[in-house]
């Protein structure tokens, strides 16, 4: 069970992989990704605890009062498919001429926010969370060249926006 679960996570973490030029666009100045070690420590952390797993083989003598540790174990395996697939669709791509930046999701979902439209924005140590039509985004500040992104950001918002 646990064999065909880490298949499966790999089998749906390939197809990104091929169809998204992580280093190639990454090397763009006006892109905002997340930084690599996100994928890498998914994807070792999910690997590194499906072989704990099938080397000791709890599954087999498990209770129900042991049911704890696979529930633990499928979130942390969720948690490393999480941020592999974070780093790989997550983007922002902007430019000092334009108006707007396109803000793609951990999903694929692409949305052009024009920076005028932006209705709160909130700092936090992490990051920046900002409203835009009702919806909540998120930029961390650990991403690669956000610090290209955030002077223009800050130009262009309005200051009404800022909380």
């Amino acid at each position: 069970m646990i064999l065909l679960f880490f298949l499966m996570a790999t089998i749906y973490i390939y197809p990104f992989c091929m169809l998204k030029s992580t280093y190639k666009k990454s090397m763009q100045s006006d892109l905002v990704r997340m930084p690599i070690y996100a994928f890498w420590g998914g994807l070792s952390g999910l690997f590194l605890l499906v072989v704990f797993f099938i080397k000791t083989n709890p599954l087999s003598h498990i209770t129900s009062e042991d049911i704890h540790i696979l529930i633990l174990f499928y979130f942390v395996c969720i948690c490393g498919l999480f941020l592999s697939v974070l780093q790989i669709n997550w983007e922002i791509q902007f430019s000092k001429e334009q108006s707007y930046f396109l803000y793609t999701s951990m999903f694929g979902r692409k949305t052009e926010i024009p920076y005028s439209e932006i209705e709160k924005i909130h700092r936090y140590k992490g990051g920046i969370v900002f409203k835009y039509h009702r919806k909540r985004y998120f930029i961390d500040f650990d991403a690669d060249r956000v610090e290209d992104f955030l002077p223009i950001f800050n130009c262009k918002t309005p200051r009404s926006s800022w909380r």
